[in-house]
Protein backbone atom coordinates (compact mmCIF):
# COMPACT_ATOMS: atom_id res chain seq x y z
CA UNK A 1 0.00 0.00 0.00
CA UNK A 2 1.47 3.53 -0.71
CA UNK A 3 -0.07 6.72 0.52
CA UNK A 4 0.39 10.14 -1.23
CA UNK A 5 -0.22 13.28 -0.35
CA UNK A 6 0.72 16.82 -0.62
CA UNK A 7 4.63 16.42 -2.31
CA UNK A 8 5.14 13.12 -0.40
CA UNK A 9 4.88 9.22 -0.74
CA UNK A 10 4.46 6.84 2.29
CA UNK A 11 5.46 3.06 1.37
CA UNK A 12 3.82 0.54 3.50
CA UNK A 13 4.83 -2.37 2.30
CA UNK A 14 8.52 -1.42 1.52
CA UNK A 15 8.71 0.98 4.50
CA UNK A 16 9.69 3.42 2.31
CA UNK A 17 9.25 7.40 2.55
CA UNK A 18 9.75 10.19 -0.32
CA UNK A 19 9.92 13.78 -0.21
CA UNK A 20 10.19 15.62 -3.63
CA UNK A 21 10.33 12.48 -5.54
CA UNK A 22 13.50 11.55 -3.20
CA UNK A 23 13.94 8.92 -0.68
CA UNK A 24 13.92 10.32 2.98
CA UNK A 25 15.02 8.75 6.37
CA UNK A 26 12.57 8.87 8.75
CA UNK A 27 13.24 6.75 12.37
CA UNK A 28 10.84 3.59 12.75
CA UNK A 29 8.49 4.70 15.33
CA UNK A 30 8.06 8.32 13.51
CA UNK A 31 7.15 6.21 10.10
CA UNK A 32 4.90 3.91 12.43
CA UNK A 33 3.23 6.72 13.89
CA UNK A 34 2.39 8.32 10.44
CA UNK A 35 0.92 5.02 9.34
CA UNK A 36 -1.24 4.61 12.25
CA UNK A 37 -2.45 8.55 11.31
CA UNK A 38 -2.86 8.39 7.89
CA UNK A 39 -4.88 5.29 8.06
CA UNK A 40 -7.26 6.29 10.64
CA UNK A 41 -7.58 9.83 9.03
CA UNK A 42 -11.39 9.92 9.45
CA UNK A 43 -11.00 10.32 13.44
CA UNK A 44 -9.41 11.51 16.31
CA UNK A 45 -6.60 9.45 17.14
CA UNK A 46 -5.96 8.87 21.42
CA UNK A 47 -2.90 9.37 22.93
CA UNK A 48 -3.62 5.55 24.23
CA UNK A 49 -4.17 4.41 20.80
CA UNK A 50 -0.86 5.67 19.94
CA UNK A 51 0.89 3.93 22.26
CA UNK A 52 -1.04 0.68 21.44
CA UNK A 53 0.31 1.02 18.08
CA UNK A 54 3.33 2.35 17.39
CA UNK A 55 4.72 1.53 21.34
CA UNK A 56 3.12 -2.00 22.08
CA UNK A 57 1.22 -0.38 24.90
CA UNK A 58 4.54 -0.23 26.40
CA UNK A 59 4.57 3.57 28.73
CA UNK A 60 6.53 6.24 27.22
CA UNK A 61 6.74 9.65 28.41
CA UNK A 62 4.47 12.19 27.23
CA UNK A 63 7.46 14.24 26.02
CA UNK A 64 8.37 10.77 24.38
CA UNK A 65 5.68 10.89 22.54
CA UNK A 66 5.62 14.39 21.69
CA UNK A 67 8.62 14.08 20.24
CA UNK A 68 7.76 11.50 18.00
CA UNK A 69 4.52 13.89 16.65
CA UNK A 70 6.98 16.90 16.54
CA UNK A 71 9.42 14.86 14.08
CA UNK A 72 6.58 13.54 12.03
CA UNK A 73 5.53 16.69 11.40
CA UNK A 74 8.71 17.97 10.73
CA UNK A 75 9.37 14.92 8.34
CA UNK A 76 5.72 16.25 6.32
CA UNK A 77 6.68 19.96 6.09
CA UNK A 78 4.21 20.63 9.06
CA UNK A 79 5.03 22.42 12.20
CA UNK A 80 3.17 22.51 15.55
CA UNK A 81 1.79 26.13 15.24
CA UNK A 82 0.75 25.38 11.14
CA UNK A 83 -0.77 21.69 11.98
CA UNK A 84 -1.57 22.01 7.86
CA UNK A 85 -1.46 17.88 8.11
CA UNK A 86 -1.47 16.68 11.94
CA UNK A 87 -3.59 18.88 14.09
CA UNK A 88 -3.77 18.29 17.45
CA UNK A 89 -7.25 18.11 18.99
CA UNK A 90 -6.81 19.28 22.90
CA UNK A 91 -7.52 16.38 25.62
CA UNK A 92 -8.63 14.00 22.68
CA UNK A 93 -6.04 13.19 20.53
CA UNK A 94 -4.09 13.85 17.28
CA UNK A 95 -5.60 13.52 13.43
CA UNK A 96 -4.17 13.60 9.89
CA UNK A 97 -6.02 15.74 7.78
CA UNK A 98 -4.34 16.23 4.80
CA UNK A 99 -6.14 15.02 1.00
CA UNK A 100 -4.24 11.42 0.85
CA UNK A 101 -4.69 9.17 -2.56
CA UNK A 102 -4.16 5.41 -1.74
CA UNK A 103 -2.41 3.48 -4.73
CA UNK A 104 -4.37 0.33 -2.92
CA UNK A 105 -7.42 0.85 -2.21
CA UNK A 106 -8.54 -2.71 -1.17
CA UNK A 107 -6.57 -2.57 1.83
CA UNK A 108 -8.89 -0.03 3.21
CA UNK A 109 -12.40 -1.65 3.78
CA UNK A 110 -14.75 1.13 3.44
CA UNK A 111 -15.92 3.00 6.80
CA UNK A 112 -13.42 0.66 8.62
CA UNK A 113 -9.23 0.99 9.16
CA UNK A 114 -7.68 -1.91 10.50
CA UNK A 115 -6.23 -0.19 13.71
CA UNK A 116 -3.18 -3.21 13.34
CA UNK A 117 -1.92 -2.20 9.91
CA UNK A 118 1.02 -0.39 11.36
CA UNK A 119 2.26 -3.54 13.25
CA UNK A 120 1.13 -5.57 9.77
CA UNK A 121 3.75 -3.27 7.85
CA UNK A 122 6.32 -3.61 10.14
CA UNK A 123 5.89 -7.65 9.36
CA UNK A 124 5.03 -7.35 5.52
CA UNK A 125 8.90 -7.82 4.45
CA UNK A 126 10.16 -10.53 1.85
CA UNK A 127 12.97 -11.81 4.39
CA UNK A 128 14.80 -11.00 7.66
CA UNK A 129 16.17 -7.13 7.47
CA UNK A 130 20.11 -7.34 8.51
CA UNK A 131 19.16 -6.36 12.07
CA UNK A 132 16.48 -7.89 12.87
CA UNK A 133 16.26 -9.42 16.32
CA UNK A 134 13.58 -10.78 19.11
CA UNK A 135 14.14 -10.72 22.72
CA UNK A 136 12.51 -13.90 24.04
CA UNK A 137 11.27 -13.33 27.81
CA UNK A 138 13.70 -14.19 30.31
CA UNK A 139 13.55 -17.54 32.05
CA UNK A 140 12.80 -16.56 36.17
CA UNK A 141 14.89 -19.78 37.71
CA UNK A 142 14.80 -18.63 41.23
CA UNK A 143 11.82 -20.94 41.82
CA UNK A 144 10.49 -17.06 43.31
CA UNK A 145 7.42 -16.05 41.51
CA UNK A 146 7.17 -12.94 42.87
CA UNK A 147 10.49 -12.12 40.65
CA UNK A 148 8.63 -12.61 37.48
CA UNK A 149 7.91 -8.53 37.09
CA UNK A 150 11.95 -8.48 36.92
CA UNK A 151 12.62 -10.75 34.64
CA UNK A 152 9.64 -9.45 32.31
CA UNK A 153 10.99 -5.94 33.01
CA UNK A 154 14.26 -6.80 31.62
CA UNK A 155 13.15 -8.54 28.82
CA UNK A 156 10.55 -5.09 28.03
CA UNK A 157 13.74 -2.81 28.57
CA UNK A 158 15.78 -4.62 25.89
CA UNK A 159 13.19 -4.93 23.56
CA UNK A 160 12.98 -1.12 23.99
CA UNK A 161 16.70 -0.29 23.76
CA UNK A 162 17.37 -2.14 21.22
CA UNK A 163 14.48 -0.97 19.07
CA UNK A 164 16.50 2.61 19.13
CA UNK A 165 19.43 1.08 16.51
CA UNK A 166 19.42 2.74 13.19
CA UNK A 167 18.25 0.33 11.00
CA UNK A 168 17.05 -2.45 13.25
CA UNK A 169 13.80 -4.34 13.68
CA UNK A 170 12.84 -5.61 16.98
CA UNK A 171 9.87 -7.67 17.44
CA UNK A 172 7.51 -5.93 19.73
CA UNK A 173 6.89 -7.55 23.16
CA UNK A 174 3.58 -8.72 23.10
CA UNK A 175 4.72 -11.04 20.08
CA UNK A 176 7.74 -11.88 22.26
CA UNK A 177 5.65 -12.96 25.40
CA UNK A 178 3.80 -15.22 23.19
CA UNK A 179 6.72 -17.78 23.88
CA UNK A 180 6.90 -17.49 27.36
CA UNK A 181 7.47 -20.66 29.20
CA UNK A 182 8.05 -22.56 26.33
CA UNK A 183 10.65 -24.63 25.11
CA UNK A 184 11.41 -22.88 22.14
CA UNK A 185 13.82 -24.16 18.72
CA UNK A 186 15.71 -20.79 18.18
CA UNK A 187 15.91 -21.63 14.28
CA UNK A 188 12.05 -21.76 13.85
CA UNK A 189 11.61 -18.65 15.83
CA UNK A 190 13.37 -17.00 13.46
CA UNK A 191 11.45 -18.64 10.55
CA UNK A 192 8.23 -17.53 12.51
CA UNK A 193 8.97 -13.97 13.04
CA UNK A 194 11.59 -13.36 10.35
CA UNK A 195 14.34 -12.66 12.18
CA UNK A 196 18.27 -13.43 12.17
CA UNK A 197 18.66 -13.09 15.68
CA UNK A 198 17.75 -14.40 19.10
CA UNK A 199 18.44 -12.61 22.78
CA UNK A 200 17.01 -14.51 25.34
CA UNK A 201 18.48 -15.58 29.13
CA UNK A 202 17.71 -16.33 32.33
CA UNK A 203 17.32 -14.59 35.87
CA UNK A 204 18.16 -16.87 39.48
CA UNK A 205 18.33 -15.61 43.16
CA UNK A 206 20.70 -16.94 45.48
CA UNK A 207 19.36 -15.13 48.77
CA UNK A 208 19.65 -11.64 48.27
CA UNK A 209 21.67 -11.43 45.16
CA UNK A 210 20.66 -11.43 41.41
CA UNK A 211 21.85 -13.75 38.81
CA UNK A 212 21.16 -12.63 35.28
CA UNK A 213 22.74 -14.26 32.13
CA UNK A 214 21.97 -13.19 28.40
CA UNK A 215 22.98 -14.78 25.25
CA UNK A 216 22.53 -13.62 21.69
CA UNK A 217 21.96 -16.51 18.78
CA UNK A 218 22.11 -16.71 15.07
CA UNK A 219 18.67 -17.76 14.38
CA UNK A 220 20.02 -19.02 10.85
CA UNK A 221 22.34 -21.57 12.39
CA UNK A 222 21.83 -21.49 16.09
CA UNK A 223 25.14 -20.83 16.65
CA UNK A 224 26.18 -18.73 19.57
CA UNK A 225 27.63 -15.29 19.17
CA UNK A 226 28.20 -14.22 22.71
CA UNK A 227 26.95 -15.24 25.89
CA UNK A 228 27.94 -12.58 29.34
CA UNK A 229 26.46 -12.53 33.14
CA UNK A 230 25.43 -9.72 35.69
CA UNK A 231 25.48 -9.89 39.27
CA UNK A 232 23.92 -7.71 42.03
CA UNK A 233 22.00 -7.10 44.84
CA UNK A 234 17.99 -7.36 45.20
CA UNK A 235 17.88 -4.41 47.49
CA UNK A 236 18.86 -2.45 43.92
CA UNK A 237 16.83 -4.56 41.83
CA UNK A 238 15.81 -1.58 39.68
CA UNK A 239 18.89 -0.41 39.44
CA UNK A 240 20.51 -3.98 38.36
CA UNK A 241 17.87 -4.11 35.15
CA UNK A 242 18.79 -1.05 34.32
CA UNK A 243 22.60 -1.86 34.28
CA UNK A 244 21.73 -5.09 32.31
CA UNK A 245 19.78 -3.87 29.75
CA UNK A 246 22.31 -0.88 29.39
CA UNK A 247 25.71 -3.23 28.92
CA UNK A 248 23.85 -5.85 26.95
CA UNK A 249 22.47 -3.21 24.18
CA UNK A 250 25.92 -1.99 24.32
CA UNK A 251 27.53 -5.34 23.33
CA UNK A 252 24.97 -5.49 20.74
CA UNK A 253 24.98 -2.36 19.36
CA UNK A 254 28.42 -2.68 18.98
CA UNK A 255 28.75 -6.73 18.00
CA UNK A 256 26.07 -6.38 15.64
CA UNK A 257 28.08 -4.57 12.98
CA UNK A 258 31.11 -7.48 13.81
CA UNK A 259 28.35 -9.96 12.98
CA UNK A 260 26.86 -8.30 9.93
CA UNK A 261 30.28 -8.46 8.42
CA UNK A 262 30.86 -11.64 9.04
CA UNK A 263 27.66 -12.69 7.57
CA UNK A 264 28.24 -9.96 4.39
CA UNK A 265 31.80 -12.14 3.96
CA UNK A 266 29.12 -14.55 2.70
CA UNK A 267 26.91 -12.20 0.46
CA UNK A 268 29.63 -10.47 -0.82
CA UNK A 269 32.38 -13.12 -1.60
CA UNK A 270 33.48 -10.46 -4.41
CA UNK A 271 34.94 -8.39 -1.38
CA UNK A 272 35.88 -9.78 1.60
CA UNK A 273 38.77 -8.42 2.01
CA UNK A 274 37.63 -4.91 3.25
CA UNK A 275 35.11 -6.19 5.96
CA UNK A 276 38.40 -7.98 7.31
CA UNK A 277 40.43 -4.74 7.34
CA UNK A 278 37.99 -3.29 9.20
CA UNK A 279 37.51 -6.05 11.39
CA UNK A 280 41.07 -5.72 12.27
CA UNK A 281 41.50 -2.30 12.88
CA UNK A 282 38.64 -2.25 15.18
CA UNK A 283 39.98 -5.79 17.13
CA UNK A 284 43.45 -3.46 17.55
CA UNK A 285 42.11 -0.03 18.81
CA UNK A 286 40.08 -2.01 21.69
CA UNK A 287 43.78 -2.23 22.87
CA UNK A 288 43.65 0.69 24.59
CA UNK A 289 45.01 3.30 25.58
CA UNK A 290 46.25 4.95 22.16
CA UNK A 291 50.04 5.50 21.20
CA UNK A 292 51.19 6.97 17.71
CA UNK A 293 52.30 3.06 16.60
CA UNK A 294 49.00 1.90 17.53
CA UNK A 295 47.39 4.71 15.65
CA UNK A 296 49.37 4.12 12.83
CA UNK A 297 48.30 0.44 12.40
CA UNK A 298 44.73 0.79 12.61
CA UNK A 299 45.01 3.91 10.16
CA UNK A 300 46.51 1.73 7.60
CA UNK A 301 44.46 -0.85 8.34
CA UNK A 302 41.06 1.01 7.61
CA UNK A 303 42.77 2.82 4.50
CA UNK A 304 43.35 -0.19 3.47
CA UNK A 305 39.63 -1.56 3.60
CA UNK A 306 38.68 2.07 1.56
CA UNK A 307 41.15 1.57 -1.15
CA UNK A 308 38.65 -1.64 -1.47
CA UNK A 309 35.45 0.29 -0.69
CA UNK A 310 35.79 3.84 -0.61
CA UNK A 311 32.33 4.41 0.95
CA UNK A 312 32.53 2.17 3.94
CA UNK A 313 30.99 4.01 6.82
CA UNK A 314 32.62 2.23 9.61
CA UNK A 315 36.12 2.74 8.04
CA UNK A 316 35.39 6.60 6.92
CA UNK A 317 34.18 7.08 10.73
CA UNK A 318 36.83 5.09 12.52
CA UNK A 319 39.10 7.26 10.34
CA UNK A 320 38.39 10.40 11.61
CA UNK A 321 37.72 9.00 15.07
CA UNK A 322 41.67 8.24 15.28
CA UNK A 323 42.50 11.71 14.27
CA UNK A 324 40.30 12.82 17.03
CA UNK A 325 42.11 10.83 19.17
CA UNK A 326 45.80 11.89 18.40
CA UNK A 327 44.93 14.91 18.32
CA UNK A 328 43.36 15.27 21.93
CA UNK A 329 46.08 12.95 23.18
CA UNK A 330 48.91 15.08 21.90
CA UNK A 331 50.29 12.79 19.99
CA UNK A 332 49.65 14.46 16.29
CA UNK A 333 52.62 15.65 14.46
CA UNK A 334 50.33 18.59 12.66
CA UNK A 335 46.87 18.51 15.28
CA UNK A 336 45.69 21.44 12.68
CA UNK A 337 45.87 19.32 9.44
CA UNK A 338 44.70 16.52 11.30
CA UNK A 339 41.52 17.92 12.21
CA UNK A 340 41.02 18.81 9.14
CA UNK A 341 41.32 15.68 7.66
CA UNK A 342 39.20 13.85 10.79
CA UNK A 343 36.40 16.79 9.30
CA UNK A 344 36.81 15.35 5.80
CA UNK A 345 36.34 12.04 7.08
CA UNK A 346 32.81 13.27 8.63
CA UNK A 347 31.54 14.75 5.94
CA UNK A 348 31.67 12.04 3.83
CA UNK A 349 29.92 9.81 5.83
CA UNK A 350 27.29 12.71 6.33
CA UNK A 351 26.73 12.59 2.82
CA UNK A 352 25.74 8.85 2.31
CA UNK A 353 24.54 8.18 6.29
CA UNK A 354 23.86 10.74 8.26
CA UNK A 355 21.94 9.37 10.73
CA UNK A 356 25.00 7.33 12.21
CA UNK A 357 25.18 8.61 15.90
CA UNK A 358 28.64 7.82 15.94
CA UNK A 359 29.71 10.57 13.23
CA UNK A 360 28.01 13.19 14.70
CA UNK A 361 29.56 12.42 18.19
CA UNK A 362 32.93 12.45 16.43
CA UNK A 363 31.91 15.77 14.62
CA UNK A 364 31.23 16.81 18.05
CA UNK A 365 34.77 16.21 19.40
CA UNK A 366 35.97 18.46 16.70
CA UNK A 367 34.50 21.29 17.73
CA UNK A 368 35.35 20.98 21.30
CA UNK A 369 38.84 20.70 19.81
CA UNK A 370 38.13 23.62 18.10
CA UNK A 371 36.79 25.64 21.62
CA UNK A 372 33.15 25.35 20.19
CA UNK A 373 31.95 23.97 23.24
CA UNK A 374 28.60 25.27 23.00
CA UNK A 375 28.08 24.20 19.39
CA UNK A 376 29.73 20.51 20.27
CA UNK A 377 26.88 20.14 23.08
CA UNK A 378 24.17 20.58 20.20
CA UNK A 379 25.84 17.49 18.13
CA UNK A 380 26.46 15.47 21.31
CA UNK A 381 22.52 15.80 21.69
CA UNK A 382 22.21 14.65 18.11
CA UNK A 383 23.91 11.53 19.02
CA UNK A 384 22.29 10.85 21.61
CA UNK A 385 18.71 11.52 19.83
CA UNK A 386 19.70 8.90 17.42
CA UNK A 387 21.14 6.42 20.28
CA UNK A 388 19.99 7.30 23.62
CA UNK A 389 21.95 4.70 25.45
CA UNK A 390 25.72 6.58 23.91
CA UNK A 391 27.21 6.88 27.42
CA UNK A 392 30.28 8.59 25.91
CA UNK A 393 28.33 11.14 24.37
CA UNK A 394 26.94 11.53 28.27
CA UNK A 395 30.16 12.11 29.05
CA UNK A 396 31.32 14.04 26.47
CA UNK A 397 28.39 16.49 27.07
CA UNK A 398 29.65 16.81 30.80
CA UNK A 399 33.33 17.41 29.68
CA UNK A 400 32.12 20.24 27.52
CA UNK A 401 29.86 21.67 30.28
CA UNK A 402 32.98 22.09 32.28
CA UNK A 403 34.42 23.66 29.50
CA UNK A 404 32.53 26.37 29.67
CA UNK A 405 31.98 26.39 33.76
CA UNK A 406 28.94 24.64 34.36
CA UNK A 407 30.99 22.28 36.34
CA UNK A 408 28.13 20.89 38.46
CA UNK A 409 25.93 20.14 35.64
CA UNK A 410 29.07 18.49 34.02
CA UNK A 411 29.45 15.96 36.61
CA UNK A 412 26.35 15.18 36.76
CA UNK A 413 26.34 14.07 32.81
CA UNK A 414 29.77 11.86 33.63
CA UNK A 415 27.55 10.41 36.53
CA UNK A 416 24.75 9.63 34.79
CA UNK A 417 26.89 8.10 32.17
CA UNK A 418 28.40 5.90 35.22
CA UNK A 419 25.03 4.53 36.25
CA UNK A 420 24.11 3.49 32.91
CA UNK A 421 26.87 1.44 32.40
CA UNK A 422 28.96 0.89 35.68
CA UNK A 423 31.36 -1.45 34.01
CA UNK A 424 32.53 0.27 30.87
CA UNK A 425 35.67 -0.02 30.07
CA UNK A 426 35.75 3.60 28.88
CA UNK A 427 35.52 4.52 32.47
CA UNK A 428 39.36 5.39 33.13
CA UNK A 429 38.54 8.26 30.80
CA UNK A 430 35.58 8.77 32.34
CA UNK A 431 37.63 9.05 35.31
CA UNK A 432 40.09 11.91 33.86
CA UNK A 433 37.37 14.14 32.80
CA UNK A 434 35.76 14.14 36.05
CA UNK A 435 39.22 14.90 37.28
CA UNK A 436 39.61 17.77 35.01
CA UNK A 437 36.38 18.95 36.18
CA UNK A 438 37.47 18.91 39.96
CA UNK A 439 40.41 20.77 39.38
CA UNK A 440 38.40 23.53 37.71
CA UNK A 441 36.70 23.75 40.55
CA UNK A 442 39.27 24.30 43.11
CA UNK A 443 39.18 20.80 44.04
CA UNK A 444 42.93 19.48 43.64
CA UNK A 445 42.69 16.90 46.00
CA UNK A 446 39.82 14.97 44.44
CA UNK A 447 41.34 16.27 40.77
CA UNK A 448 44.26 14.06 41.65
CA UNK A 449 42.89 10.78 43.43
CA UNK A 450 40.69 10.76 39.85
CA UNK A 451 43.33 11.36 37.50
CA UNK A 452 45.49 8.59 39.35
CA UNK A 453 42.55 6.20 39.55
CA UNK A 454 42.42 6.67 35.24
CA UNK A 455 45.83 6.03 35.27
CA UNK A 456 45.48 2.53 37.03
CA UNK A 457 42.80 2.04 34.77
CA UNK A 458 44.96 3.07 31.46
CA UNK A 459 48.58 2.22 31.89
CA UNK A 460 50.91 4.65 29.91
CA UNK A 461 48.32 7.19 29.21
CA UNK A 462 50.66 10.05 28.28
CA UNK A 463 48.38 12.55 28.40
CA UNK A 464 46.66 11.46 31.59
CA UNK A 465 49.88 11.26 33.17
CA UNK A 466 51.12 14.80 32.20
CA UNK A 467 47.97 15.48 34.44
CA UNK A 468 48.51 13.56 36.96
CA UNK A 469 52.04 14.69 37.42
CA UNK A 470 51.01 18.70 37.80
CA UNK A 471 48.30 17.98 39.80
CA UNK A 472 50.84 16.12 42.25
CA UNK A 473 52.78 18.72 41.91
CA UNK A 474 50.17 21.36 42.78
CA UNK A 475 49.54 19.75 45.80
CA UNK A 476 53.40 19.38 47.12
CA UNK A 477 52.81 15.26 46.39
CA UNK A 478 56.48 15.83 44.56
CA UNK A 479 57.62 12.00 45.10
CA UNK A 480 54.29 10.83 43.14
CA UNK A 481 54.56 14.14 40.45
CA UNK A 482 58.46 13.55 39.48
CA UNK A 483 57.61 9.36 38.93
CA UNK A 484 54.31 10.56 36.97
CA UNK A 485 55.96 13.07 35.24
CA UNK A 486 58.65 10.28 34.29
CA UNK A 487 56.63 7.98 32.86
CA UNK A 488 54.74 10.56 30.89
CA UNK A 489 58.10 11.53 29.01
CA UNK A 490 57.92 7.70 27.81
CA UNK A 491 54.90 8.04 26.46
CA UNK A 492 55.11 11.56 25.37
CA UNK A 493 59.25 12.10 24.34
CA UNK A 494 58.71 15.09 22.38
CA UNK A 495 55.88 17.26 24.35
CA UNK A 496 56.80 20.81 24.72
CA UNK A 497 54.67 23.59 26.66
CA UNK A 498 54.41 25.17 22.93
CA UNK A 499 52.74 21.68 21.76
CA UNK A 500 50.68 21.84 24.72
CA UNK A 501 49.78 24.87 24.38
CA UNK A 502 47.77 23.53 21.00
CA UNK A 503 45.53 21.98 22.91
CA UNK A 504 43.56 24.80 24.78
CA UNK A 505 40.07 24.13 24.69
CA UNK A 506 38.25 26.75 26.40
CA UNK A 507 38.23 30.75 27.31
CA UNK A 508 36.89 29.84 30.42
CA UNK A 509 38.73 32.19 33.13
CA UNK A 510 39.32 29.34 35.62
CA UNK A 511 39.98 26.98 32.84
CA UNK A 512 42.96 29.25 31.54
CA UNK A 513 44.56 29.90 35.14
CA UNK A 514 44.50 26.38 35.95
CA UNK A 515 46.06 25.52 32.39
CA UNK A 516 49.00 28.41 33.40
CA UNK A 517 49.32 26.76 37.23
CA UNK A 518 50.38 23.31 34.90
CA UNK A 519 52.36 24.91 32.43
CA UNK A 520 54.65 26.18 35.73
CA UNK A 521 54.85 22.89 37.62
CA UNK A 522 55.79 20.95 34.25
CA UNK A 523 58.80 23.54 33.82
CA UNK A 524 59.42 22.89 37.13
CA UNK A 525 59.65 19.22 36.49
CA UNK A 526 61.60 20.29 33.52
CA UNK A 527 59.28 20.47 30.42
CA UNK A 528 60.95 22.29 27.35
CA UNK A 529 58.97 25.47 26.15
CA UNK A 530 60.12 24.75 22.67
Amino acid sequence: MRFRFSDYVLDVTRREFWRGGEPAALEPQVFDLLVHLICNRDRVVSKDELLESVWAGRIVSDSTLTSRINAARKAVGDSGEAQRLIRTVPRRGFRFIGEVAEEDAAHRAAGHIDRSIAEQARRARPEAPRLSIVVLPFDNLSGDPEQEYFADGITENLTTDLSLIPQSFVIARGTAFAYKGRAVDIRQVGRELGVRYVLEGSLQRFGTAVQVNAQMIDAENGAHLWADRFDGELSNIVGLRDAVATHVWRSVYSGLPVWENRRTLRERPDNPEAIDYVLRALASWNSLPATRERCDDVRSLLEAALQIDPENVTALTWLALIDIAEAADLLSADRAEQLRHAESMIDRVLAVAPATYLVHRARADVLRLRKKNREAIVEYEAALRLNPNDVDSYVRIGFSKGLIGYHEEGLANIQEALQRSPKDREIPKWNAIAGHIRMWMGDFEAGTDLYRRATLGLPGWGICLLYLACASRLIDRVAEAHAAFAEMKRALPNLTITKWRENVLSDEPRYLAWRERCYDAAREMGLPEE
